[in-house]
């Protein structure tokens, strides 16, 4: 196959959309960009490199433009010398070929491509799409801010496990569980449960001394340790209390048996979430790099995987549906709609025969 290249008003260009022009001058950018596809063409005519790799200009070029980007930034030099343009060409060449060619590459058990990857994917892009949507109805609305952030963990989640870091994504799915049982509690507490939740944020600010008025961060303070009072809190409990003592006007926690200030035994029971916590377990024990994670099996974490991350899915698609739908004019609520009733059921479909597999490599 033949190596595409770019020509020099074409880099202009890519230089002018990227809005680098003020960074990257686009002859040498080209001059070193040409050079360097010359010299990983030699590589491979000198069967360095396999005959049947494909060399890709396009990544050729952002490196270029990287090196190019970062010189400039620490120089504030545009125009360089031409011992500097060969110096950039040798490491354009030495990261391409290393990074892109020669790296080991890592397989997970899912395919970027399958759908039990793509349809969950395509609905947790098109909400993300709609997240500026939805502030620009809703000004300062924490949870939507939660949702942005859920949503973002779970593109997180699915990246590392088509690049086949299972428990890394294991891991990733723990941090977006913890998020999850706030937006839960959040989206169904009252305004006083909303104000508590926001007041302890700054009460987390100033246990970290990040309050400029240190009368106020006194203040504040004084405020924390009155409240403690009332719950029968000790100054040892005041960390505590500042993570999770939001929960006290959130919800009732007298109906919570061993209610305590933690996750296990506070929030997530409060998010009607505590058949969890044996994963959840597993999760901190990965993320505290236990033997679990040196032996981990790929297969066995890969679907314990998907099917916390499909659950998860269908509880933050349920609250996402009723913000979207009660905030958004008709029209972007039939959009999105119409793809939910394309997908939704094949998600729900695809998780089923997930489970049933799940299952039969446990009994094995």
């Amino acid at each position: 196959m033949k190596n595409v290249f770019l020509n020099q008003e074409q880099i202009a260009n890519i230089i002018k959309i990227a809005k680098l022009e003020n960074k990257v001058d686009a002859e040498a950018c080209f001059k070193i960009f040409y050079a360097s596809v010359q010299a990983v063409i030699s590589l491979k005519k000198d069967k360095i490199i396999q005959e049947q790799q494909v060399i890709n200009v396009h990544i050729i070029l952002q490196y270029v433009l990287g090196e190019l980007v970062y010189v400039y930034e620490r120089n504030q030099e545009k125009l360089l010398a031409i011992d500097d343009l060969i110096s950039i060409v040798n490491r354009v060449v030495d990261k391409y070929v290393s990074i892109e060619l020669f790296s080991i590459k890592t397989h997970g058990e899912y395919s970027r491509y399958s759908p039990v990857v793509t349809n969950i994917m395509t609905m947790i892009s098109f909400m993300l799409s709609s997240i500026p949507s939805l502030k620009e109805m809703m000004k300062n609305e924490i949870r939507v801010d939660i949702l942005e952030k859920v949503l973002f963990l779970a593109k997180c989640t699915i990246d590392l496990l088509v690049a086949g870091f299972e428990t890394e994504a294991f891991s990733t799915w723990r941090t977006l569980h913890e998020s999850e049982c706030i937006l839960i509690v959040l989206s169904s507490t009252s305004k006083k449960g909303m104000d508590s939740y926001l007041r302890h944020i700054i009460y987390n600010i100033a246990f970290r001394d990040g309050i400029k008025d240190k009368s106020e961060q006194d203040k504040i303070f004084i405020e924390i340790k009155e409240k403690m009072k009332e719950h029968d809190l000790k100054s040892k409990d005041m960390k505590k209390f500042i993570e999770y003592g939001w929960l006290y006007e959130a919800t009732d926690t007298t109906k919570f048996e061993n209610f305590k200030l933690n996750f296990r035994n506070g929030l997530e029971v409060a998010a009607h979430l505590g058949n969890y916590n044996k994963w959840y377990e597993m999760s901190s024990e990965i993320a505290h790099s236990s033997p679990l994670l040196i032996y981990s099996r790929k297969v066995y974490f890969a679907k314990v995987t998907i099917l916390n991350l499909f659950e998860s899915f269908f509880r933050i698609e349920k609250i996402f549906t009723s913000v979207y739908t009660n905030n958004l004019d008709q029209i972007k609520c039939k959009k999105y709609l119409d793809m939910r009733n394309e997908y939704m059921d094949d998600i729900h479909n695809i998780y089923e025969d997930e489970k049933k597999k799940f299952l039969e490599l446990t009994r094995n």
